[in-house]
């Protein structure tokens, strides 16, 4: 995150950035769970360990998350960065879709990752995650997108970082899956009146105003089911249609057990009842940790508690004895 004055660039990291969005210009280095700014992805590691974990990076080994398709040049430079720059003593690289079925306390599923940017479903056997994937183009920023227009339609302004901020928040807070939108979208107006439920929290706005939130609720998230709704895009449809996809390729022996362990993962799949229509829809057990936001890191964990995870890592030894090809040769999760 930079902003420039006076000739000078200076660089932000974390909470800084949040407290003065209006006058930064922001970026992103993760776009899509691929690194697109290695630049603004060091700085990101310099906050990580001397401003918030204030331990010298030599000291620790590391296990990094990564998409199923990460890029072969991206899984070269992460580890060059790790052991020229950082100087780490060892580091792995796991896929987040095998990270969460090990937070789930299982080794083969099909995880359901729904993230900021896109909804993917990855087929995972026996810890090892398949590049055969379905994905749609719907994460959480397209439903807080979806919610501002929502709420302008009905004559809100929302266009600033701070309005965003609500937004989500809003989001966050209210949405909700609903089991059957079209009974509750007809339920939802009283004649030509639309209904405000009881319990709908008041959000108080920059100019002084408040919003508060209507159909808005269910409507927002109703896009992952219908991305069509937001003018997005899916060749498949909706949630349920690519994991309904990922579960008729019968090619694979190992896909017979799946259907039973459909784990959730990602911040956009905490809306209340998304498991419950899930399960409806597919007839499958879907499995929703309450924590599944965190569920790579929680995975993290377990992998890296075991007795023999050292043995899944690459030292700085190996690095040097073999370069940057040893990645694909030793990380293949």
């Amino acid at each position: 995150m930079s902003t420039v004055g006076y000739g000078q660039k200076a660089t932000y990291v974390g909470q800084t950035v949040a407290e003065n969005r209006g006058v930064l210009v922001t970026s992103r280095p993760i776009n899509n769970g691929i690194v697109t700014d290695w630049d603004a992805m060091e700085h990101f590691w310099f906050h990580m360990y001397y401003d918030k974990l204030m331990t010298p990076s030599e000291e620790h080994g590391i296990l990094h998350t990564e998409p199923v398709d990460n890029p072969p040049a991206n899984r070269e430079k992460l580890i060059e960065l790790m052991f020229e720059q950082f100087g780490v003593p060892s580091t792995a690289l796991v896929t987040t879709s095998t990270l969460a079925l090990y937070a789930s306390g299982v080794t083969t599923g099909l995880v359901v990752e729904s993230g900021f940017d896109e909804t993917r479903v990855v087929p995972v056997y026996e810890g090892i995650a398949y590049l055969k994937t379905e994905r749609m183009p719907v994460g959480g920023r397209h439903v807080t997108q979806y919610m501002i227009r929502l709420l302008n339609d009905r004559g809100f302004n929302f266009t600033t970082p701070k309005d965003w901020d609500i937004a989500r928040t809003v989001k966050e807070e209210q949405c909700y899956s609903a089991l059957d939108f079209q009974r509750e979208l007809a339920e939802s107006f009283v004649g030509a009146e639309e209904f405000v439920k009881s319990d709908s929290k008041q959000y108080r706005l920059p100019d002084g105003s408040f919003v508060q939130v209507r159909s808005e609720a269910f409507r927002a998230p109703e896009i992952l089911f219908n991305p069509g709704l937001f003018n997005i895009e899916s060749k498949l449809g909706g949630v349920h249609e690519i994991i309904f996809k990922a579960l008729t390729i019968r090619s694979i022996d190992e896909y017979k057990d799946m259907p039973n362990n459909i784990v959730l993962a990602g911040g956009n799949t905490l809306f209340p009842r998304l498991q419950t229509r899930l399960e409806n829809v597919l007839k499958s057990r879907i499995i929703a940790n309450p924590e599944r936001r965190y569920a790579a890191w929680i995975g993290g964990s377990v992998m890296a508690s075991a007795p023999d995870f050292q043995r899944q890592c690459i030292s700085k030894d190996e690095y040097f004895e073999h370069g940057t090809q040893i990645v694909h040769s030793k990380c293949f999760m």
